[in-house]
């Protein structure tokens, strides 16, 4: 090869270097197209929005404690339930009660109307007590509760079916999906979502709430169709009052209440924290008669 042409393929070498350094400055890089850094919630600093985003940018991630940013109150330590199982996961948990003596979070207490916090660095599925800011701020439009200490019956485990515990859920659980806090519906008016006074075709939550059992959730009916039921968020009544749950009385009204299930219950029903009592020995089923664990968790 001649020197001419040894410089002129030179040159060409030179040039196309350079117009290809040119145009990876331009375009960004393959990994910062492909494979942009999603917040994982791995520090302050990477906090995501939910435990839900952190499980839809990584499906693998598993339960614990994540960064999670609060409204309002910023990058914080939440427990993330990530296992599919549970409604295909992404919960975050908003408080937990113990069985013992079980009356912390009973219906009369303020942590269901005021924003403060109980025991907020106990950020586990351990027992016992735990008000965190979730529930004081996290917008959520899903709600579940598990029963760590009330067993599933075969593949019958409450809302949710094939767990190893009890469940209760209600997705969409405000005006059919609008996001909001705990403390707000707690600290609000009556949210019903089954069953009414006194008619016989009225609706039944021992058939509509999926999460009724009354192996464990005591009931009382009347043959004529003519008693109170009630299943929801807030139900207000004097001492028979319940923050979810369910209440029954073989009468019109509550005025008399015979027994009740769910979580925050009120004096007539024990002051529990979480679980089941009838006062009435005659009622037509007697579920547990007891107080539970609980955990209530948001998405």
């Amino acid at each position: 090869m001649k020197i001419n042409d040894l410089n002129i393929a030179f040159t060409v070498l030179i040039s196309l270097f350079l117009a290809i350094d040119s145009y990876s400055q331009v375009l960004p890089s393959y990994h910062a197209v492909h494979h942009k850094k999603e917040n994982s919630g791995s520090s302050s600093d990477n906090a995501a929005e939910s435990c839900k985003e952190i499980l839809d940018n990584y499906p693998s991630s598993s339960d614990g404690v994540y960064w999670i940013n609060l409204p309002t109150v910023g990058a914080t330590q939440c427990y993330c339930l990530m296992d599919s199982n549970y409604d295909g996961g992404g919960w975050t948990l908003a408080m937990k009660a113990t069985n013992d003596p079980g009356t912390t979070f009973k219906y009369s207490a303020n942590y269901w109307t005021t924003s403060n916090t109980l025991n907020e660095t106990n950020v586990n599925r351990d027992d016992g007590d735990a008000k965190f800011e979730v529930m004081n701020h996290f917008l959520a439009k899903d709600m579940m509760a598990i029963f760590p200490d009330i067993s599933n019956i075969g593949t019958e485990s409450g809302s949710i079916d094939n767990l190893t515990t009890w469940s209760w859920l209600e997705n969409d659980f405000y005006n059919t999906g609008s996001r909001i806090t705990l403390l707000s519906i707690f600290s609000g008016s009556t949210v019903t979502l089954s069953g009414t006074d006194i008619d016989r075709t009225n609706s039944d939550p021992r058939n509509e709430f999926d999460g009724f059992h009354s192996t464990y959730f005591s009931y009382q009916t009347r043959s004529d169709g003519t008693h109170y039921k009630f299943y929801g968020f807030n139900k207000n009544y004097s001492n028979r009052s319940v923050r979810w749950g369910l209440l029954w009385n073989n009468e019109r009204t509550i005025n008399t209440g015979d027994c009740a299930s769910g979580i925050g219950l009120h004096s007539k029903w024990g002051n529990f924290s979480a679980g089941d009592k009838f006062t009435w020995n005659k009622v037509n089923s007697k579920g547990m008669n007891r107080s539970a664990r609980v955990e209530i968790y948001v998405r």
